[in-house]
């Protein structure tokens, strides 16, 4: 399990970097989660959790200074952790993926706060970009551009990193303690 959240992890700050840096589309839920189910063994569960939080936010354009919820991240949490929940409890019933969904729709959110800061702050990068532009250095353009997409990067995979663990442990905890009326 450790290995597939590294590798989740990883693979999961690179569908986070569509979202600003390609926009290949590959990013929205309904491609990121089916990939990461794919990852995992289990595009099905992928495919059904994607749909699903494709539907909340099919509605959310990036126009103007609005940003989105990180709807990236939480397709692959709900995804990952899901699947990760569902092979130590030895079965997958679609009530744990709805479980998932409402434990991690809220990360959305978090994600949607932490392109606000990483906005932010590559807005500073740009100034700085153009100080270098004046002083006639170009390679510290560079540097300052490939630093914001390693920056975007790390903070998504680390918000992952950090995340899938315990959703995995509250998963597994609290679904069999629900009552068959819940599920």
């Amino acid at each position: 399990m450790v290995m597939n959240i590294l590798i989740v992890s990883i693979a999961g700050g690179l569908l986070c970097l569509d979202r600003v840096f390609v926009q290949t589309m590959i990013s929205r839920p309904v491609v990121a989660a089916p990939l990461i189910g794919a990852m995992l063994g289990d595009p099905y569960t992928g495919l059904v959790a994607g749909a699903f939080l494709e539907l909340l936010w099919i509605d959310r354009l990036p126009i103007g200074s609005y940003v989105l919820p990180n709807d990236t991240v939480a397709a692959i949490l709900v995804t990952a952790c899901a699947i990760e929940s569902g092979r130590i409890l030895g079965h997958l019933p679609h009530g744990l993926i709805a479980l998932a969904v409402l434990i991690f729709v809220p990360f959305a959110h978090l994600g949607q706060a932490m392109d606000r800061w990483i906005i932010e702050s590559n807005e500073r990068l740009a100034n700085e970009a153009l100080e270098n532009v004046l002083a006639g250095t170009p390679p510290a353009i560079a540097e300052r551009h490939l630093f914001a997409t390693l920056k975007s990067w790390l903070l998504s995979a680390g918000l992952l990193l950090v995340a899938m663990p315990a959703g995995v442990g509250l998963l597994t905890w609290g679904y069999p303690r629900l009552t068959p009326g819940i599920t």
